[in-house]
């Protein structure tokens, strides 16, 4: 590529840097966009599944819930994740019981 100037005084160089920047941060804001639409409507499916379950973090796409036992069906929200899962890009779930440490933290953090 030529080192010259077009008639607006840029040089050709930076006007195609400066394309490609624009594009990039375009993509960018594109995945941020798409990423905030996911959380969105994992969140949003959970409440409509689960709606006594309780938020108890959410980090960078992360969530954790407690789930009350009472009423709660493991095989059938098994079953409703899976069906889900790649609707709503879903990348990896689980159920557990919470351990000992766990009630322990949030004894603290709620202190």
């Amino acid at each position: 590529m030529e080192k010259r100037k077009n008639s607006d005084g840029i040089r050709e160089e930076d006007k195609n840097e400066s394309d490609e920047d624009k594009a990039v941060h375009s993509d960018e804001d594109d995945q941020v966009d798409d990423d905030a639409t996911i959380i969105h409507n994992v969140a949003e499916f959970i409440k409509r599944e689960l709606p006594n379950a309780i938020l108890i973090r959410e980090f960078n796409g992360n969530f954790v819930y407690q789930i009350p036992l009472e009423g709660f069906k493991a095989e059938r929200f098994y079953q409703t994740m899976e069906k889900n899962r790649q609707r709503l890009r879903i990348t990896d779930w689980g159920l557990s019981q919470c351990s000992l440490e766990d009630v322990f933290s949030r004894i603290c953090e709620t202190s």
